[in-house]
This record gives C-alpha cells, structure tokens and sequence, in this order.
C-alpha cells in the first residue's frame, strides 16, 4: 500500500472530533510516549507486537495530522528524504544492509 492510500484510508477512520489539532499532535506525542514505553521499558524482553502496534498508531496520527494541513504525506517524506518516487526509495533501501540496525531493535 501507498503512503498517499493510506492517508485516504486513515482520513475514513476518523470520527468527527479528530479533526482538531488539539485533539491530533497530543494525541500522537502520547502515541510516542506509548512506543517509547514498550521499546525501552526496563522488561527482560522487547513487547514487538505491542511496539509495531503503537508505530501504527503513530502512523495513523501523523496521517491525519498531514491531511489537516492540506499536505500529501508520501510527498513530504519523499521530499523530505530526497527521492522522486516510492520505487527510488525502494530501490535505495533495498541495496541497504540493515544487520547493524536489526540487532539493535533485537530482530536478529
């Protein structure tokens, strides 16, 4: 799925209220405490399931959030990130080697 569709799906999901400002960056800074929480909390373990689920939730927000503003999404991160298209982007991350960063998140 596109950034772009997600961002059409996430804006379908939204009861009326959540269209506020007031209701969406404290919503996803709480969202980040919540991912923070489960990554880097003092547990034996990593909570993965509960940590890609708050990366979720975050994603959700930070769609909203870009909607409200009259941004597209996939064109601010592609922009942001200095790449044209998804297909660019995809190509550079999959000539990336993500050893280092798996054994840091613990996936390895």
């Amino acid at each position: 799925m596109k950034i772009s569709e997600y961002q059409e799906l996430a804006k379908g999901t939204a009861l009326p209220g959540a269209w506020s400002m007031n209701y969406l960056a404290p919503g996803l800074c709480a969202e980040v405490g919540e991912a923070v929480e489960k990554k880097f909390s003092h547990a034996p373990t990593v909570d993965l399931s509960g940590f890609m689920s708050e990366l979720a939730d975050i994603y959700w927000f930070l769609a909203l959030i870009a909607e409200h503003l009259g941004w597209s999404l996939e064109r601010e991160v592609l922009d942001y990130m200095g790449f044209d298209s998804l297909e660019e982007l995809e190509s550079d991350i999959l000539k990336k080697d993500f050893s280092v960063e798996r054994e840091m998140w613990g996936l390895t």
